[in-house]
């Protein structure tokens, strides 16, 4: 496997916003520069926001749109396209 050198590091989402998460980051990635997509111009709420939404279509779609190697992953037979209820309970289940 090839060796490479990271020079930045780019953080987004809602970690984004939680100064002692990135403070942490900046610490363990010594010479590495960290920064957030906001500085780049991009928003981390509306990051967020498009992934619900794509999460969402894909389950309305009957298309898996989860993770199955994470611990909090929900398995997409759970998912039920009958019930924006039952759809929205499991996307918050994700966090």
């Amino acid at each position: 496997m090839p060796h490479h050198t990271i020079d930045e590091v780019i953080l987004g989402g809602g970690g984004a916003y939680n100064p002692l998460l990135v403070s942490l980051i900046d610490e363990m990635l010594d010479g590495v520069k960290v920064i957030t997509q906001e500085s780049l111009g991009f928003s981390s709420d509306a990051k967020e926001a498009i992934a619900f939404v794509i999460l969402g279509n894909e389950t309305l779609n009957k298309q898996p749109s989860n993770v199955p190697t994470k611990n909090w992953s929900i398995k997409a037979s759970h998912f039920r396209t009958d019930s924006t209820k039952t759809i929205l309970s499991a996307t918050t289940a994700l966090f």
